[in-house]
């Protein structure tokens, strides 16, 4: 017997938990409110289920005092006491915590299928490192080097979201006066399969660069890590550096190409020293994946980034002579799928601990601290020879940190292992378990009859009835089940964006491979689409602004034979009829047009009454006349 101060049942309480667990899994998680109020609908399907009259007694499950008592309230909820208490009841199962929002665009994207398109799909991984010659037919890579990520990061200069505690006056708000910049400098981070990292780029919100940056540039003689486009095969780093002065401080097509150039340039600069060491050189073609940021789908960075074999020497390309092939990743994939994406976070705080240091170390030095501009910030990145600091950039992360987040997207060394991927996240939820027997009269009778039975037979009719007592003595033994009630405990669901596709970006964020789905040819037509209808547009207002010009010229020469026609001389445009003779000219606007002028504010103007005073009514004075000019 249920005490009288006890609220669900056993059934609905492991019900409850389920439909918690399920909208958890869906990444819309349930307040208390929510639960509480699911309570209240749990007991009030199971009071309407009690009234019923075709339900069995047996099914019947009676209403605590508690149970009543909630429901016979307006707006009433369960404790806060009896949710902890049922939080503990599935200690193992569910816990309170703090939620962290997700956008649903990327969230959506959290499936074993994405996974699979990724790596397996007609343009995913395998096909294009099969085709670029990296991998072999039973999926074993044999050169880590020739795979290289790159990705590009945000940085602020000088600026900082959290805020400690201060004690100020009792009933005001406490605000503190800092120096922030909150100027973003885009950091670009390359490094390939093996763990080797590649030279830094930068792009700044700058049209030129000062002699003070220049100077930021010096460091420390003691110090080897410096900007100076030096590859160092056993620190597994490239010393050389790349900035990049873009209108907002962000990847531009001009910029990447200029990345690529360097890239291609530090490659051809380790081989050299690989080859020295007795190590093999890297051969080309060299695979990029990427983002789907925009810049990556310029014409001119398709065009150079879509590496093919050539047949003759007339074949070569810009592409070649890069020898890089472009991988594009799905949209919104990037924060499990990209390499860069589970270490750059280590970035952020080396450069926050670096940017500390390097104020205290120049109040010491100084008195005061300095404001972070872009000539502190590189010598935070690169070292300062004033302060004798070391850069951060050279020692925030190590070949072992880029082999494991290769690792955490799916990259072993020498194969694909997608199941090193986190799926924490995933939306794939398992299916319930398929229910045992018919749940309506219509299945029952909607099953087929026993093998060797004909359908319609009386043999047939005895198994229907047998099947149908069956159904019903199941019926009269179950007690209440709240799954039985249509969208009681249906799982919360996934948030989706409910904005429509952009159709005109498929080919962006769908991904693959560059080479493989011909995106420079398309990039191309779409370029010279876009120049014919450019052209089209030029060539439509040259001339809308030439019959603009003719129009002004013409009503200038009509001005003129006006005045001159109806001037004391009489018409003098010597032709018959007068060209102006039926013209009227408008007192306002001055416009001159066969009948009067219909413009609104000439109108209003006529129906004004005439300013007598303003006019001269006398008459002219008596002059001698004037000789008519030769």
């Amino acid at each position: 017997k249920r005490a009288d101060m006890e609220i669900l049942t056993d059934t609905e309480k492991n019900k409850l938990c389920v439909w918690i667990e399920k909208s958890a899994d869906n990444l819309n998680g349930a307040s208390p409110q929510e639960i509480s109020d699911r309570v209240i609908k749990i007991l009030r399907a199971r009071q309407a289920h009690n009234r019923a009259p075709s339900t069995p007694s047996a099914q019947r499950v009676p209403l605590t005092s508690k149970e009543e008592c909630l429901l016979s309230e307006p707006n009433a909820h369960v404790s806060k006491r009896w949710l902890q208490r049922f939080y503990a009841l599935f200690i193992d199962r569910i816990e309170p915590k703090q939620e962290r929002t997700q956008e649903a665009k990327r969230t959506k994207k959290q499936c074993e299928a994405t996974v699979q398109r990724h790596f397996y799909g007609e343009f995913g991984l395998d096909a294009e490192l099969k085709d670029a010659s990296i991998m072999d037919s039973e999926g074993i890579i044999s050169d880590p080097r020739r795979i290289i990520q790159l990705d590009e990061l945000p940085q602020f200069l000088n600026f900082q979201t959290q805020k400690g505690k201060a004690v100020g006056r009792k009933g005001k708000p406490l605000q503190k006066s800092t120096s922030a910049n909150r100027e973003t400098v885009s950091v670009t981070t390359i490094a390939d399969l093996s763990g080797f990292i590649y030279g830094l780029h930068l792009n700044v919100a700058r049209k030129q660069f000062v002699a003070s940056f220049a100077d930021s540039l010096n460091v420390p003689d003691w110090t080897s890590l410096k900007f100076d486009d030096q590859i160092l095969l056993f620190e597994g780093r490239s010393t050389y550096g790349l900035v990049s002065a873009t209108a907002k401080g962000m990847q531009t097509g001009k910029s990447f190409l200029e990345l690529l150039r360097s890239l291609r340039e530090q490659i051809e600069a380790r081989n050299e020293l690989e080859v020295k060491r007795g190590s093999p050189p890297i051969k080309f073609p060299v695979v990029i994946p990427l983002d789907n940021h925009i810049s990556r789908f310029d014409a001119d960075v398709l065009e150079q980034g879509t590496y093919r074999e050539v047949i003759s020497e007339d074949e070569e390309s810009a592409a070649n002579q890069l020898g890089f092939r472009l991988w594009f990743e799905e949209s919104n994939t990037s924060h499990f799928l990209q390499m860069w994406d589970q270490v750059n976070k280590a970035f952020h705080g080396a450069y926050n601990k670096g940017r500390d240091e390097y104020k205290k170390q120049h109040k010491a030095r100084y008195g005061e601290e300095p404001d972070i501009g872009l000539p502190e910030f590189m010598e935070i990145l690169g070292g300062c020879r004033d302060l004798n600091l070391q850069g951060i950039w050279f020692t925030w992360i190590n070949r072992t940190n880029i082999i494991a987040a290769w690792r955490k997207v799916g990259f072993l060394q020498d194969r694909f292992d997608p199941s090193q991927i986190d799926r924490t996240h995933f939306l794939d939820v398992d299916e319930p378990p398929a229910p045992e027997g018919p749940q309506s009269v219509d299945e029952v009778l909607a099953l087929p009859p026993p093998p060797g039975v004909r359908k319609g037979s009386q043999d047939d009719l005895k198994n229907t009835i047998k099947n149908l007592t069956e159904y019903a003595r199941r019926l009269e033994s179950a007690k209440f089940n709240p799954d039985s009630i249509p969208g009681l405990l249906e799982p919360k669901p996934h948030e989706v964006k409910k904005r429509k596709r952009d159709q005109s970006r498929v080919e962006v964020s769908e991904g693959g491979s560059a080479t493989l789905r011909q995106l420079d040819v398309s990039a191309k037509r779409k370029k010279s689409e876009k120049e014919a209808e450019q052209a089209r547009i030029d060539k439509k207002k040259e001339a809308r602004e030439e019959a603009k010009s003719a129009a002004e010229q013409a009503r200038s020469d009509l001005n003129f034979w006006f005045d001159m026609c109806n001037g004391e001389d009489g018409c003098m445009c010597q032709q018959d009829p007068c060209c102006v003779l039926a013209l009227k000219k408008c007192p306002t606007c001055g416009a001159l047009k066969p009948h009067l002028c219909k413009v609104r504010a000439c109108v209003e103007a006529r129906k004004a009454p005439a300013l007598l005073a303003l006019e001269d009514h006398s008459p002219p004075a008596l002059t001698s006349p004037q000789p008519f000019p030769a």
